[in-house]
């Protein structure tokens, strides 16, 4: 979290949001699922939308061939 002081009154807050924070969620599950011993049948597959997604349909793709083997 970034403060910052527009005036001398005035104090405001910023929180920025990096892709580690938006996939923390998939990696913690990621995580436990390899400790219980689970068997990786994809990559993990993780997104920015900062970059518009344009990783999310390329791993749909790859998912549903996997899942189709």
């Amino acid at each position: 979290m970034h403060t910052y002081t527009r005036s001398h009154t005035h104090t405001h807050t910023h929180t920025h949001t990096h892709t580690q924070d938006c996939n923390k969620c998939a990696q913690e599950l990621d995580k436990r699922l390899e400790e219980l011993g689970a068997n990786r049948i994809h990559p993990l597959g993780q997104a920015d939308e900062r970059t518009g997604l344009t990783e999310v349909e390329p791993w749909i793709s790859s998912l549903f061939a996997a899942l189709s083997v």
